[in-house]
């Protein structure tokens, strides 16, 4: 949704993560993870344990500054597992009315029409 972890997750890129807890999580990992009702997705670059909780700091890859809060254990969702580039702007143009048209209704209307047409003609040999 932003640029801050470009180049390596391109905008529009769609992610996804594997279950991780906090002792999974090491340095330069990309972590996703949740603040103030936002799902983020940056790298880890420090780790911090205080009173045997560990906490998170997290930086995007394009960003100057690191994040301003530590991420804590809580709020982990996981790390990151694979990017595929670009596939959350097909995905959003599915969900629009035009977008939905064109890539679900339109081919399975398509689909119905030719299979109707190999069942009404089925068996009949031109002569």
């Amino acid at each position: 949704m932003s640029g801050s972890m470009e180049p390596a997750i391109p905008i529009g890129s769609i992610v996804i993560i594997k279950d991780a807890s906090a002792q999974d999580v090491r340095v330069n990992d990309v972590l996703a993870f949740k603040t103030e009702g936002t799902n983020v997705i940056h790298r880890v670059i420090e780790i911090t344990n205080e009173d045997s909780t560990l906490y998170f700091k997290t930086k995007g890859d394009a960003n100057e500054d690191p994040d301003p809060g530590l991420v804590g254990e809580d709020q982990i969702m996981g790390k990151l597992l694979l990017v595929i580039p670009f596939y959350g702007y097909l995905i959003n143009f599915a969900r629009t009315p035009f977008g939905f048209l064109s890539l679900v209704m339109i081919p399975a209307i398509l689909f119905i029409i030719i299979e109707v047409w190999r069942i009404t003609h089925r068996g009949k040999v031109a002569k």
